[in-house]
């Protein structure tokens, strides 16, 4: 199990939002490089990291992206994962030439299947799905749109794909800190042989142990490592990283 720490950018700030809402934000760091390379130094050399400026269509943070990825160019210990707002080829070759090593894909996935089908060609193994679910519906746009397929529908359309996984969020209990939504969860798992990311109210080591359990591949963790202060150490005990 790979636990990754997430760095979500907005206004070139590291941020964590609660249940997806940009005026529900839970804090905000000032340096998001600096953020990453203090999860580096304590022993979590994955990282993912989401442009949430981008995904929403306020803007941009690439210049950001570009000095994170950085820190993967000059470690190959570090691997550090990119999303947010990626909309055509051009974005993900953008995103790829930076250093990161695979590129998270949602909206434009779900919206344009057969783009997309040619963008896993063009990369095999470097794409991730993101699947954004609130309760057991499908959002879009940066959690601003629904979409018109089932989360049955979507699973099992990529399920075929040279992807490297489905990422998938439970957004209806992001940043809230309370556990996460495991039978969300393992009903993924049920539905495709993909490697799985949980990500959404991961809060504790014992989320961490049920997800593996299910067979979940790998979970990031926002609020709850930021700020549950034993929460890094316990992982780390359980060596997870």
């Amino acid at each position: 199990m790979i636990v990754r720490p997430a760095i979500d950018l907005r206004d070139g700030q590291c941020v964590q939002l609660v249940g997806g809402s940009y005026d529900n934000e839970l804090f905000r760091l000032p340096d998001p490089v600096a953020v990453a390379q203090d999860w580096i130094d304590k022993g979590f050399p994955n990282l993912h990291v989401i442009d949430l400026d981008r995904a929403t269509g306020r803007g941009t943070n690439i210049s950001l992206v570009q000095q994170l990825t950085q820190l993967a160019n000059e470690n190959e210990l570090v691997d550090i994962r990119v999303g947010g707002g990626i909309r055509s080829t051009q974005d993900i070759e953008e995103i790829l030439d930076t250093g990161a090593s695979h590129v998270v894909v949602g909206t434009q996935a779900i919206k344009d299947a057969q783009w997309f089908e040619e963008c896993v060609k063009a990369f095999p193994g470097k794409l991730f799905v993101a699947v954004e679910v609130d309760g057991r519906e499908v959002r879009v746009s940066g959690w601003q749109e629904s979409s018109e397929f089932s989360l049955e529908e979507i699973i099992v359309r990529f399920t075929d794909l040279d992807v490297a996984g489905i990422f998938v969020t439970a957004i209806h209990v992001e940043g809230k800190r309370q556990g996460t939504d495991h039978e969300l969860f393992s009903y993924i798992r049920s539905l495709t042989d993909l490697p799985i990311v949980a990500s959404g109210g991961v809060t504790t080591v014992d989320d961490v142990n049920t997800l593996q359990a299910a067979g979940i591949n790998e979970v990031v963790l926002g609020a709850a490592i930021y700020t549950h202060p034993d929460l890094a150490r316990e992982l780390q005990e359980e060596q997870y990283n």
